[in-house]
């Protein structure tokens, strides 16, 4: 089925001037055609922006919706699959959603600067071997993991095309979430009332919900590890997304889960609590199996994504006052 969109474009948002004194002048070779060329590095540059591409689809009376990816991705992760199926971008216009795909501070085409904190860190990049495991993909170890590229059982991951999702992998800088965080919050302000979904890292989204609960009207969180802090009264409602081999037989192949799962039930303890509705999406106790980390990526993603729009749905109703 086509889709009609009345608007697509591109923006930064959020960030702030910085200026960078006391640094030597350099003197570089640019091309082959420009040597010899001093490059002086203090000055001002920005610092902590984030990139966002919009999809308004014609007619549509849903409120925003925006997307933040894990760790060392981009918002690349959201447009399609490692095996070139569409992703939950086009899901998401299908069910006559806007989209607003973010590229966090540091990742995609968002800028960052060498020269603040906390980008004068050294950055990480994962490894083959650490996506495998960290997205439970499959088992530790050289001739059971991704060596051999042995998946687990009933994994819903495109094996095949793995590739396709390590080159989407890039550096990361452990200590940016807050730039991040200062990021999304910019983000809604701007943007006004509207949906977050944030996936693994992208589980900041929380914190931005609990910023700014008069306008994230409901948020995804997705396998989240991003900061969870417990939500504070007001907070609109939110649902937590769990996928397969989190059972203890596997999660001594993926020891960092262990400590997640037990941060998802006392997050969820908090916001009641709090009285902040957090339901619970248990893809297995729902009876769909074989789900990784990278949901939006594995061969029922399409169906995930419809579940996800018919909770939003139920909690929040499409409302033509609220669109972009």
């Amino acid at each position: 089925m086509a889709i009609t969109l009345s608007r697509m474009w591109s923006y930064t948002v959020g960030g702030r001037p910085h200026v960078t004194r006391g640094q030597p002048v350099q003197r570089l070779t640019i091309s082959r055609t420009l040597s010899g060329y001093d490059h002086d590095p203090n000055g001002v540059r920005w610092c902590g922006a984030a990139y966002v591409q919009a999809y308004q689809p014609a007619g549509a009376s849903r409120p925003p919706l925006v997307l933040l990816p894990g760790g060392g991705l981009s918002g690349s992760i959201w447009e399609s699959t490692p095996d070139g199926r569409d992703g939950w971008l086009t899901d998401f216009l299908h069910h006559g959603w806007p989209v607003h795909i973010v590229d966090p501070p540091e990742r995609g085409r968002a800028g960052w600067n060498p020269y603040a904190a906390p980008y004068q860190t050294r950055p990480v990049s994962r490894t083959a071997e650490e996506i495998w495991t960290n997205f439970r993909i499959g088992r530790l170890g050289a001739h059971r993991g991704w060596v051999d590229r042995v998946p687990f059982s009933g994994t819903r991951f495109p094996v095949q095309d793995i590739d396709a999702m390590l080159r989407l992998s890039g550096p990361r800088w452990p200590a940016s979430t807050e730039i991040a965080v200062a990021a999304a919050v910019a983000l809604v302000d701007q943007l006004g009332p509207c949906v977050l979904i944030g996936h693994s890292h992208g589980g900041f989204a929380a914190e931005v919900a609990a910023a700014r609960p008069t306008l994230v009207r409901a948020c995804v969180l997705i396998e989240p590890h991003g900061t969870l802090a417990p939500p504070p009264a007001g907070t609109g409602p939110q649902l937590l997304v769990r996928g397969d081999f989190l059972d203890e037989d596997h999660l001594d192949q993926v020891p960092v889960y262990r400590n997640l799962v037990a941060a998802w039930a006392d997050y969820r303890a908090a916001a009641t609590r709090a009285g902040v509705r957090v339901d619970v999406l248990d893809l297995v106790g729902s009876g769909i199996t074989g789900n990784t980390h990278m949901v939006m990526c594995d061969d029922n993603s399409h169906q995930v994504a419809a579940l996800l729009s018919e909770w939003l749905d139920r909690c929040i109703g499409p409302r033509a006052d609220d669109a972009a």
